[in-house]
């Protein structure tokens, strides 16, 4: 009897997805191999009469900026994290005891940061200075309003009478991330779309699959496209470039 294969990204939630996107991005795996090779040759300056290694600047302004650990594996489980530490990208999530990233679900300031507050925090923080990104897609942000004047007892019912119905549709998103990665994965092993929609859909190939006689796009390798672009703007998004702050006019 054939063993069926166990899926790796049964259990996952936002942080185990948020690894894998991050694991894939090119920005991390540069910065993450620069790291390795400042620590092996020591580089570093001088800073108010100390002397600073550079590998531990930068791996502590990542593990700060991405939310990051560095777990122990699942073949070292005797391991323990430490400050500097920063996880491999070439390490799958399911190889690690748990996610290296850990983030809050939820963020909470009092400072607005819509276009109708025109103070000079306001503009501040709405990016004429800098920008706050905490890498949550546009398509899964809820905007909640609070009275800080009402008791928390009230509050936390209203939330949770009105959230669910809010939250359905990011975690039905969550659902597509292991067919996203999928797809990217085959393409960065220069798999074509016509070789990847048969192996990943093929009960839906019968009738969406192939190309039309003038070599249209059917669905399903539309769907490919789609699902490509998709992980790649979760990828980069996972680490995206810092913005140059804009100068301040005197």
């Amino acid at each position: 009897m054939t063993r069926k294969k166990k899926d790796p990204y049964a259990n996952y939630d936002i942080d185990d997805w948020q690894w894998e996107f991050l694991s894939r991005n090119e920005r991390y795996r540069r910065r993450y191999r620069a790291i390795q090779r400042a620590e092996q040759r020591g580089w570093g300056y001088e800073l108010n009469g100390h002397f600073v290694f550079t590998f531990e600047a930068w791996a502590l302004d990542l593990r700060s900026r991405l939310s990051l650990s560095c777990p122990p594996t699942i073949d070292h489980p005797d391991e323990s994290d430490h400050a500097l530490a920063l996880p491999s990208p070439d390490i799958p999530r399911a190889k690690f005891e748990y996610s290296p990233i850990r983030r809050g679900g939820a963020y909470v300031t009092n400072i607005r940061t819509d276009d109708e507050d025109d103070t000079e925090l306001g503009k501040l923080f709405r990016g004429e200075i800098f920008t706050v990104d905490r890498g949550i897609p546009d398509d899964c942000k809820i905007y909640v309003e609070i009275d800080a004047r009402c008791k928390l007892e009230m509050i936390v019912a209203d939330l949770r009478k009105e959230l669910p119905k809010y939250l359905r549709g990011g975690r039905d998103q969550l659902k597509l991330y292991k067919s996203y990665l999928e797809v990217w994965d085959l393409r960065r092993k220069d798999k074509t779309a016509d070789e990847i929609a048969p192996k990943l859909w093929p009960d839906e190939n019968a009738t969406k699959g192939g190309r039309g006689r003038y070599g249209d796009k059917g669905a399903l390798i539309q769907r490919v496209y789609d699902y490509e672009d998709a992980a790649n703007d979760l990828i980069e998004k996972s680490f995206p470039a810092k913005q140059p702050r804009p100068k301040i006019q005197k």
